[in-house]
């Protein structure tokens, strides 16, 4: 039988902030992976924050090639060759984090499939305030 499905709610550590999220546990050991220091993604990621006062942003995802390495079985038995997976969008510079063929945003989408690798995919985003009534 399964144990009775409880709800832990943990608020964002930042000083003041009151942001909180929900986790969903059956056995209490669930939690022992949860992390003590969880900030929300306002305060995960300041920078990346759009605000009043932080209104552009500009971030550079780059192609990059993922091999499977190690020992594979093919018909002629084992081999330690290095065989292409797939191409994955990910941080300029840093293989180990591309993880996603298919990037996609308001108004546009890509398929890492259709480019070489080291191709460079520029997204910018730029908040734009109404224009305020002086007069008032």
């Amino acid at each position: 039988m399964a144990g009775r499905r409880r709800t832990y709610r943990q608020t964002c550590t930042h000083t003041g902030c009151q942001a909180h999220r929900d986790i969903e546990y059956t056995a209490r050991h669930e939690l022992d992976t949860v992390s003590k220091t969880w900030k929300c993604r306002k305060h995960d990621k300041p920078d990346e924050h759009l605000s009043p006062t932080n209104r552009e942003r500009t971030t550079i995802l780059e192609l990059h090639p993922k091999y499977m390495t190690g020992r594979q079985y093919t018909y002629d038995g084992y081999t330690n060759e290095r065989k292409l997976l797939d191409y994955f969008w990910g941080p300029e510079g840093d293989p180990d984090k591309a993880h996603h063929g298919i990037v996609s945003g308001p108004g546009f989408w890509t398929d890492a499939k259709n480019f070489p690798p080291g191709t460079r995919l520029t997204v910018s985003v730029r908040i734009e305030l109404p224009e305020t009534d002086k007069e008032a």
